[in-house]
């Protein structure tokens, strides 16, 4: 069972035959409504507490919510954390954190506080699992800093998305297929250094997709400080492309000399685009996420599929936000070389150092 809320409301659909609340925390005001609506074959009544305390029900009591209908609770004045339950399914858990003031005028303090209340509500190995998991895409002052309700649910918000990839990879991998340790200790010097270079611009690492890396920068930041994080997304990039090339040179004469000196080409290529995308920790029945999506995103992932070499690539959203502190190249959009799905885009641009 997820519950996603949306404004005040709150959506009931099953996940396979294990059902669970995602995400699992929804904040409201003071005498604020929750309506959930049940999109599920089967009912579902929820009542505050917790199954394995004999209190339960003192503050709310939906009764049975038939599929197709819904149920409404408005909370009461007091500040603080309602856990519920659903009586028919015990192990479908969510808690409605009530907050004193809107979330974007608590302060970091605040945000920590409710943070830590909110998480010890939890079964300790629970939350250890969820912070492990944010953990490797934050470092560990960020995260710190950033701790915040939204980590824990999706919402919307304007990001600088980057994606890079190696171009010539999978022949170097063919090259050295007897001496695949040689293959995975340069993904790993690699990986280190591009995640090192991502939090030091105070960007998010998504995800590892073979020889390739999702980004994305803004997630932290204030609304209006999009021209800061889309700067911070390319100053990673350039930095990223400057070290690759040291890394490059370095295992090129180690391969070379298991190889022979048969020519070897990689780059790394890189594309980047600026926009609303939907953002937030998704736990599913077989895995958990912290990541972004949306179409915003896939044109980030189009752009980096359109570069060669070393380049760089950028949309206009993007270019309209650096264009004052970067050198930027315009490439115009041959005919039936069209963006697969962004057809109507007829230029894009690149980083010119």
């Amino acid at each position: 069972m997820t519950s996603d809320k949306i404004g005040n409301k709150a959506i009931i659909i099953p996940r396979g035959t294990k059902r669970y609340f995602e995400p699992r925390f929804v904040t409201l005001l003071p005498r604020q409504t929750l309506t959930w609506i049940n999109r599920d074959t089967v009912p579902h009544s929820l009542t505050s507490g917790e199954p394995e305390n004999q209190v339960t029900g003192r503050v709310f009591n939906t009764g049975p919510i038939s599929a197709g209908s819904l149920a409404t609770v408005t909370v009461g004045p007091n500040i603080g954390n309602i856990p519920y339950f659903c009586t028919l399914h015990p192990s479908e858990r969510g808690t409605i954190v009530v907050i004193p003031k809107h979330e974007e005028s608590l302060t970091n303090s605040e945000r920590l506080e409710l943070l830590d209340s909110v998480f010890s509500l939890n079964n300790p190995s629970e939350v250890h699992a969820i912070r492990s998991a944010l953990e490797r895409h934050f470092d560990s002052n960020t995260l710190i800093r950033i701790a915040d309700p939204d980590l824990l649910r999706v919402h919307n918000k304007i990001l600088t998305i980057v994606f890079w990839d190696l171009s010539g990879f999978s022949a170097v991998c063919e090259s050295l297929k007897a001496h695949p340790v040689l293959v995975v200790e340069f993904l790993k010097e690699y990986y280190t250094h591009a995640t090192n270079i991502i939090h030091k611009y105070n960007g998010v690492l998504d995800k590892f997709i073979g020889d390739g890396i999702m980004a994305f920068f803004g997630f932290h930041s204030k609304d209006g400080d999009e021209n800061k994080h889309a700067v911070d997304a390319v100053n990673a990039a350039i930095e990223l492309k400057d070290s690759f090339e040291k890394t490059k040179k370095e295992w090129v004469d180690i391969w070379k000399k298991k190889i022979g000196g048969d020519a070897i080409s990689i780059d790394i290529k890189c594309g980047i685009n600026t926009g609303y995308a939907l953002v937030g920790y998704l736990p599913t029945e077989k895995r958990n996420e912290f990541t972004a999506i949306g179409t915003h995103v896939n044109l980030a992932s189009r752009l980096e599929g359109k570069a060669i070499g070393n380049q760089i690539l950028v949309s206009s959203h993007t270019k309209n936000k650096i264009q004052d502190q970067f050198n930027l190249r315009t490439i115009l959009v041959k005919p039936n070389e069209e963006i697969k799905a962004f057809e109507e885009i007829h230029e894009y641009y690149e980083i010119v150092s």
